[in-house]
């Protein structure tokens, strides 16, 4: 009980913090893409503070109180605009138990691999100096500086993590909700067939070989941004698709799907092929100009912004994409994004092309995830588009020239995932999206089935499957100890000091909090450093090494 109100608190807080930066821009309440706006006001909290953060970060820490001040007024602009508060049964659904039954997660949520390898310590960095020149030679993993970082590193409660936790169910739970919306509020049938398909899918990711797991929405240990990356990445490409079907988009439509595509860019550099779907729907409603130019503006500079903290951080535009990388700067040698990026196409088993398809799909097969999920996933695909076929009636055919497009810009998609890094975590923004092409329907159709516009049965369906995404062990956990409250922090481990640089743990690699740890201790990186004279130092300071 106290889990979830805790988490209900949170999410409320972001979600009035997002409505005080919309009404700082506008007067009035409006829908995008024919879903009301206040939807999307916890994303919109979180795309600010990420953003405003990278940019402060430039001159300060972000532990300076100037800049939590500056992150609180949002607030102040709820008062620009009252409206009387509606409380329905639907509602109540909605905004309340929906969030609760994901804040109950919180039971038994952990730190990720990657919290201790690099996160938590990349955010220490964020928290306590201005952006370091040539961070990444202290770990190669600083190097990617996803904005999920800059968001956490605003919710640090001293030495427990568990609001970091709540940043990454804020997305599921805004994707929830939206999905409520869709299946119960809206009329579009789009929305309704790409939200049973996904209800579906979620629910089938509980059934299968080795106890299930499809490809679903996972909610990670703390503080993986994958599910996050995926909710931007499928809505993302949902609404532009919207736009193509739709076949005209208003000055604020465009606005915010170029802000959303950025979010989802800078939160994993995959979401960079969205662009050739934006490109496409800017060509078919054909609105090349000045006008569409001023719009885009705004995501325009902060992708600048983004690309220059980058820069500074790395030496790539995007890293580890070797092309993007200027090696004429000082903190960076040419090959070490290539070797990072070979790194992990290998550890996730990536295709090239001088290998045999068969052998390699065969390899990729031999870890155990991989073959668990891509079985799920075949079946629960199987299960939707005999569903499709059952439940909806064939109507006349309609010519869209868009779906080959459409289809080509998938398969380039998949291309890419299996050429980079196809680890399963890595395409769960993919999963969604191929059950959502299942609801791009070509014909005039009609449901067959009244049974399934019921919304009590649709309700008690999205309530079933939401209440199955945090692990079973939470509501035992809940039921032995309903007022627990949550405590999410390391065990740091013991530091050997290093002959140049810092220090390496003493047993294992993880350096959890800890500014000046390498993660593997190696003599070679630690004369990297010493050689570069600390470039990744700043002047700027708050705290001292811990």
């Amino acid at each position: 009980m106290i889990a979830s109100l805790y988490f209900l608190i949170f999410f409320s807080l972001i979600y009035f913090h997002g409505r005080g930066i919309y009404y700082i821009f506008y007067d009035d309440e409006k829908k995008v893409f024919s879903i009301p706006v206040n939807l999307f006001y916890p994303l919109m909290s979180l795309f600010f503070i990420g953003n405003l953060s990278v940019v402060f970060n430039f001159f300060l820490p972000l532990k300076n109180i100037f800049f939590q001040f500056l992150l609180l007024t949002p607030f102040i602009f709820n008062l620009k605009s009252s409206t009387k508060l509606k409380i329905s049964f639907y509602k109540i659904i909605q905004f309340i138990l929906l969030p609760s039954i994901l804040g109950l997660s919180s039971l038994t949520v952990g730190l990720s691999y990657d919290a201790g390898s690099y996160q938590l310590s990349n955010q220490l960095w964020i928290r306590d100096t201005n952006i370091p020149i040539g961070l990444f030679n202290l770990n190669f993993r600083y190097g990617y500086s996803s904005i999920i970082e800059y968001i956490s590193a605003n919710f640090w409660l001293d030495n427990n993590f568990i609001l970091l936790h709540y940043v990454n169910l804020t997305f599921i739970t805004t994707f929830i909700i939206l999905l409520f919306y869709f299946l119960i509020e809206n009329k579009n049938h789009l929305y309704k067939r790409t939200a049973i398909f996904i209800l579906i899918f979620g629910f089938l990711d509980n059934f299968g070989l080795d106890g299930g797991r499809n490809g679903f929405l996972d909610i990670e240990a703390v503080s993986k941004q994958d599910t996050p990356f995926a909710i931007l990445f499928l809505l993302s490409n949902l609404f532009l698709i919207k736009l193509i079907k739709k076949n005209k988009a208003s000055s604020f439509e465009l606005t915010f799907i170029s802000l959303l595509i950025l979010f989802t860019i800078q939160m994993r550099v995959f979401g960079v092929l969205i662009l050739f779907l934006l490109f496409h729907v800017i060509l078919k409603l054909n609105i090349f100009s000045i006008k569409t130019f001023t719009l885009f503006i705004p995501s325009l500079l902060l992708g600048i912004v983004f690309s220059v903290k980058n820069i500074l951080i790395s030496g790539c535009i995007f890293f580890p994409i070797e092309f993007l990388c200027f090696e004429t700067l000082p903190w960076y040698t040419k090959g070490e994004a290539g070797l990072e990026s070979k790194s992990l196409n290998n550890f996730h088993i990536g295709y090239d092309f001088e290998s045999n398809i068969y052998l390699w799909f065969q390899e990729w097969l031999t870890k155990p995830i991989n073959k668990t999920v891509f079985y799920n996933f075949c079946l629960s695909l199987i299960v939707v588009f005999i569903f499709k076929k059952l439940a909806y009636k064939k109507g006349a055919t309609v010519k869209d020239k868009n779906i080959i497009f459409l289809y080509f810009y998938l398969f380039v998609l998949c291309i890419s995932w299996v050429l980079s890094a196809p680890g399963i975590r890595f395409g769960l923004g993919l999963f969604l999206l191929i059950i959502f092409y299942q609801a791009i329907n070509i014909s005039k159709s009609s449901i067959r089935f009244k049974i399934f516009e019921n919304r009590m049965i649709l309700i008690l369906g999205l309530l079933l499957t939401t209440s199955l995404i945090p692990r079973l062990d939470n509501y035992k956990y809940f039921i032995n100890d309903p007022f627990k409250e949550v405590v999410l922090e390391p065990v740091y481990p013991e530091y050997t000091v290093n002959k140049n640089y810092g220090v390496s743990p003493l047993n294992g690699e993880l350096c959890w909090v800890n500014r000046n740890c390498i993660r593997y201790g190696d003599e070679v990186k630690d004369q990297k450093i010493y050689e570069t004279n600390f470039r990744f130092f700043t002047l700027f300071t708050t705290s001292e090494y811990k």
